[in-house]
């Protein structure tokens, strides 16, 4: 699947060949500071816009495409996890959510609703 078949090779010596390396996949917080280097020529560019630029009014749960984040039991990783199983099966090997991630205290923890 990642290497160029006989089928779709332009040249015979293109047969065999790797399609893409592994995707790099990284976790990081709406507050890290990485995020503004990404705006920098060498980088992303002056277009780019960080997770706080672009999640404004982001509030809590309002993100999660799979419902599983609310103010009354926090995030749900089993309901999370079927929603990225499906993700996983449109759109293998190249997948991914992390819409709670940004903005919203859910990523590690449930939110201590009773202070």
């Amino acid at each position: 699947m990642n290497y160029v078949t006989e089928a779709m090779a332009l040249e015979a010596d293109d047969v065999g060949k790797c399609l893409y390396d592994a995707p790099i996949v990284k976790i990081g917080s709406a507050d890290d500071t990485l995020w503004e280097q990404m705006k920098g020529k060498e980088d992303v560019g002056e277009l780019f816009r960080t997770p706080k630029e672009w999640l404004k009014s982001a509030k809590y749960g309002v993100n999660c495409p799979a419902k599983a984040i609310t103010l009354q039991e926090g995030k749900s990783h089993i309901k999370c996890t079927r929603y990225f199983d499906t993700l996983r099966e449109r759109y293998a090997p190249r997948f991914g959510c992390g819409k709670c991630q940004v903005g919203v205290p859910c990523e590690r923890k449930v939110l201590n609703l009773h202070k």
